[in-house]
């Protein structure tokens, strides 16, 4: 819990595109932070989006849409491609997602 802690704090504060993958990981239930044990990774995720500084959001405002929807409607995180460390794939399957679910 500790590193985990530490490795957040590093993090702040959070920027869009920067952070974006780690926010998504975390609201689909790929990345696991935890604190505690008791800890849920979609929450962490929605307090983390709170940290996002409203320019960092209204530069983005796709990547903010995304992760907002995520947020909001827990059926998404299913529905939505993984992240597998290709980020122009990532982004290709995320648009045809967007389009087919949107």
């Amino acid at each position: 819990a500790g590193q985990a802690f530490k490795w957040l704090l590093r993090r702040l504060p959070l920027k869009l595109p920067d952070d974006f993958v780690m926010l998504y990981e975390l609201l689909t239930g790929v990345r696991q932070v935890r604190l505690s044990a008791t800890d849920n990774h979609k929450l962490m995720g929605e307090l983390l989006i709170c940290l996002l500084s409203p320019s960092a959001l209204k530069n983005s405002p796709v990547l903010a849409s995304v992760l907002r929807g995520l947020e909001y409607y827990d059926y998404l995180a299913d529905r939505f491609p993984r992240y597998g460390g290709d980020m122009k794939t990532f982004t290709e399957e995320l648009a045809a997602s967007l389009q087919e679910h949107g």
